[in-house]
Formats: C-alpha cells, sequence, structure tokens
C-alpha cells in the first residue's frame, strides 16, 4: 500500500517538530559559560593599576597560617573555555522577548566556587515586579525558543567541545 500523505506519516511530523537540543540542556550550557565569565573575576573593563608581581605575605607570624581574610577564588579559565564561553553566551541574543532574554541572562549567572545563582527566582520576580512562577515560565520559554533556533552544526560543535574541555 502506498502512502499518499508523506507529510501527514507520525514519524516524519515528530521529527519535524522535535526540537534539536533540550532545554535544559541549553540550561546547563548557560549555566557553564556564566560561572565561566564569573570565575574570569574582571571588576572593571577598563585597565587595571600597576601592581607588583610579587605575591602578598603575612607580616605577622600569627596571621602567617590562613587566619587571614583571604577569598577563596575559582581556577581562571583557559582560552578554549573562553572561547566557547563566548559562543554560548550570545545564544540568549535568538530569544525574541527582551524580558525572557534578560531572565535567561541573569540565570545563567553561577557562582564558580559555591554552584549557586546570582539571582534567585524570587530576586528576579522583584525586580521585574512579576510573579516568581511567571518568571520561571519565561526562563523556559526563552530556552525552548533558544532550543528551537540553534542551528545544527552550532549543536554538534558545542557537544564536541565541551565535554574535552570540562575533564
Amino acid at each position: 500500500m502506498v502512502d499518499r500523505c508523506p507529510a501527514l506519516h507520525p514519524q516524519e511530523f515528530v521529527a519535524k517538530t522535535k526540537p534539536k537540543v533540550a532545554p535544559e540542556e541549553v540550561r546547563e550550557w548557560l549555566e557553564w559559560a556564566g560561572s565561566k565569565l564569573l570565575a574570569m573575576n574582571i571588576a572593571s573593563p577598563k585597565p587595571k593599576q600597576y601592581k607588583t608581581a610579587w605575591p602578598e605575605f603575612a607580616q605577622d607570624h600569627r596571621m602567617a597560617y590562613g587566619y587571614t581574610g583571604e577569598r577563596l577564588r575559582p581556577a581562571q579559565p583557559r582560552s578554549t573555555e573562553i572561547e566557547l564561553m563566548d559562543k554560548l553566551l550570545l545564544f540568549p541574543n535568538l530569544i525574541t522577548d527582551v524580558t525572557s532574554r534578560r531572565i535567561v541572562n541573569s540565570r545563567a549567572l553561577v557562582t564558580p566556587v559555591s554552584n549557586r545563582y546570582l539571582y534567585s527566582w524570587s530576586k528576579l520576580a522583584f525586580m521585574l515586579h512579576r510573579d516568581r512562577r511567571t518568571v520561571i515560565r519565561l526562563h523556559y520559554s526563552g530556552l525552548c525558543e533558544i532550543s528551537s533556533n540553534l542551528p545544527p552544526e552550532k549543536i554538534d560543535a558545542i557537544r564536541r567541545l565541551l565535554p574535552l574541555i570540562s575533564t
């Protein structure tokens, strides 16, 4: 028997409408890129002041054994990680709604040491004067828009590069 309407075949319909990448995977990519961005520890886009290359050390012997107020800092990202981070952080530009784009960008910022979000759902809802559940829905709709608009060659390239970099 010959199928007269191949466009209505269920497997073809699912293959055409199914996104190439899951929104959860896009969220993981953006959080990885956001944590690398915060790990760069850039205080200002202006050039830094002159300082010595000699490490600072404690002058008092009682302060020399870990009793200083020094912060725990993440490792600086490598150049390959920075290149991939730049590519990943351009993905929210695929979102047409400005509010969703801002929510996705702000939720991508994850502190590299504690793996906590810089902006919680409640904080975003307060800043946007919206309900927390509405902010979550806007975030998910933005991730879905990114996952449906990503070109397949970029998806394949990121899936190849990300495991090599994160090891």
